[in-house]
């Protein structure tokens, strides 16, 4: 092709399609909702547990299996992680470039 056929010249090349924006899908935004709740239960049982474990150890004055203690915030820590990332998925990529 050349510039006389109203062809890119051969020499030129093209752009390469940065694809579609991504629509909000009614889906994603229930798929947040659901990961927030989820979240939040999680959070509410992992901190539950953290307090009351914590209010145990100083009881004891220290003695006692702090294993427990570490899913316990391994759990509220997830908790977290799921509500952040309920939020993302639900609130969709908007704007930018």
């Amino acid at each position: 092709m050349n510039e006389e056929e109203g062809g890119p010249s051969p020499g030129a090349d093209p752009v390469p399609p940065t694809g579609p924006a991504p629509v909000d899908q009614p889906a994603n935004v229930l798929g947040g909702i659901f990961l927030i709740g989820c979240g939040l239960c999680l959070l509410l049982v992992g901190g539950g547990c953290t307090g009351l474990l914590i209010f145990m150890l100083m009881d004891t004055h220290g003695s006692g299996d702090l294993s427990m203690l570490v899913v316990s915030i391994a759990i509220a820590g997830g908790g977290i992680f799921a509500i952040v990332q309920g939020v993302r998925m639900a609130r969709g990529r908007r704007g930018g470039g």
